[in-house]
C-alpha cells in the first residue's frame, strides 16, 4: 500500500491511491446513491474532494480511514440533497402518471391546492433552459433512463445527470421553500 505525502502534491501518487482505493469509493458511493446513475457521479465527487482536501490529511492516521470519513461526509451531504429534490421528483412522476390513475375524489380545498402546484411546476418545467427542460421531461416525465436520454439528446449520460440537477435546482429555487411546497401533491 503506498503512502501518502500531501505535502508533495503529487498527482501520480494519487492516482495509485486511486487505484488502491477505487473500490472502498465505489462501496461508499454505492451507499449513499440511491439512483443507479446518481453512482458514479458520488463516486467522482469523493475523489474530486479528496483531492481538493488532500493537504488537509496530517498523516497522523491512515490515509483509507480519513478517505473513509471523507467519503461518508460526501455521501451524507448528496443524500440530503437527494431528499431535497425527491418531493420535486415525485410531483413530476406524479405529472407523468395522472393519466393512469384512478379518479378519487377529496376535499375540494385540496384539488384546488393540488392543481395549483402543479400548475407552478409545469410553469417551472417551461421556463428551464431548452437542455435542461429536455433533462427533466425525458428522464422524470417521460421515466426514460440516463441512457436513453443521452441517446436522444446526443450526449453523455454523465452531461443528462448535470443537466437534470441543473433545471432541478432552478426549479426548487422558483418554487421557493426548497421544492418542500411541492410535497403535499
Amino acid at each position: 500500500m503506498a503512502v501518502y505525502r500531501p505535502h508533495r502534491r503529487s498527482g501520480e501518487e494519487f492516482r495509485v491511491l486511486l487505484r488502491e482505493h477505487g473500490a472502498l469509493v465505489a462501496s461508499i458511493a454505492r451507499r449513499y446513491a440511491a439512483d443507479p446513475d446518481d453512482v458514479e457521479d458520488l463516486r467522482q465527487c469523493i475523489w474530486m474532494r479528496a483531492w481538493e482536501k488532500r493537504l488537509t490529511f496530517g498523516g497522523r492516521g491512515s490515509f483509507q480511514g480519513w478517505l473513509l470519513r471523507l467519503a461518508t461526509n460526501v455521501g451524507l451531504s448528496h443524500r440530503r440533497a437527494q431528499a431535497r429534490e425527491s418531493n420535486l421528483k415525485r410531483q413530476l412522476r406524479w405529472m407523468r402518471d395522472e393519466d393512469r390513475r384512478p379518479w378519487h375524489p377529496l376535499d375540494p380545498s385540496a384539488v384546488v391546492a393540488r392543481n395549483e402546484t402543479r400548475l407552478a411546476v409545469r410553469d417551472s418545467v417551461r421556463r428551464l433552459p431548452e437542455r435542461q427542460r429536455r433533462a427533466v421531461v425525458l428522464r422524470l416525465i417521460e421515466g426514460r433512463s440516463s441512457s436513453a436520454a443521452a441517446a436522444e439528446m446526443d450526449v453523455t449520460p454523465a452531461t443528462v445527470r448535470s443537466l437534470l440537477r441543473q433545471g432541478l435546482g432552478q426549479m426548487r429555487a422558483s418554487l421557493g421553500s426548497g421544492g418542500k411546497d411541492v410535497e403535499g401533491a
